[in-house]
């Protein structure tokens, strides 16, 4: 953290680079979704959150507005699955202490493992834009659910660990990391707010080598991530994380 002339705090995250690395250090909230109609009944097409989990959010946006009065970073940048218990915690969680032209992006990857049951199937790219205005698309985002399609109707089974780490992989690689390498814009949104479900979290840990946590449905966990980015001999990247 910090301080200013005028005393006022703020969080910064350096760049450090040498000749051969660059590293560059993430704040991510790693946010679960509150409770949803998945609970009752997991044979309804990607339920919305019910009135426990608007609670959920309720205490969650509490804790929030506490901790930014002792000095707590706002995300620059919200992402979301495009599942609707996650769009609707990130809502219900944020829409009164962020400005009213905040846009969170609704990512594809985040979506948690990809098991044939209808409450892990995305609505429409229509439906979406439609229900939620505010919310930016990633820029390749289908019409229709083409990953669910995917095991769905082609391999005809769910989608196993490795697709899923491979998944999770690339949105932390490529969208976390490598965008600011390529737009040479290292101190650029160092603070995000991710919001997912629990399995999908669990994976992120797991990549950055975290050990095993469990975080309860509408909380979260704070995570410091340095990514080190080493070019080698045959021109590639390495990408490591901690």
């Amino acid at each position: 953290m910090i301080e200013n002339e005028n005393k006022e705090k703020k969080f910064e995250f350096l760049k450090f680079e040498d000749r051969n690395c660059l590293i560059i250090y993430k704040l991510l909230f790693l946010t679960r979704n509150s409770e949803s109609f998945k609970s009752f009944n997991e044979n309804l097409l990607d339920p919305s959150i019910n009135s426990r989990g608007k609670k959920q959010c309720e205490r969650l946006k509490e804790c929030w507005i506490r901790q930014i009065d002792k000095g707590c970073p706002l995300p620059s940048l919200y992402y979301s699955s495009p599942l609707r218990r996650s769009i609707d915690t990130l809502i219900y969680t944020w829409n009164d202490i962020t400005s009213n032209n905040y846009q969170p992006i609704i990512y594809e990857n985040l979506r948690p493992l990809i098991e044939l049951k209808n409450v892990n199937k995305r609505h429409n790219k229509s439906d979406i834009t439609q229900n939620y205005p505010n919310f930016i698309l990633q820029n390749d985002f289908s019409e229709e659910d083409l990953l669910f399609e995917k095991y769905e109707k082609e391999a005809k089974r769910s989608e196993n660990v490795i697709e899923f780490h491979e998944r999770i992989l690339n949105f932390i690689k490529y969208e976390i990391f490598e965008k600011n390498y390529l737009l040479n814009q290292y101190n650029s949104n160092s603070c995000l707010s991710i919001n997912c479900n629990l399995r999908t979290i669990q994976e992120i840990l797991k990549i950055m080598g975290h050990r095993p946590f469990h975080v309860e449905k509408g909380e979260l966990i704070p995570v410091l991530i340095k990514g080190t980015r080493e070019p080698t001999d045959s021109n590639n990247v390495i990408l490591k994380y901690q």
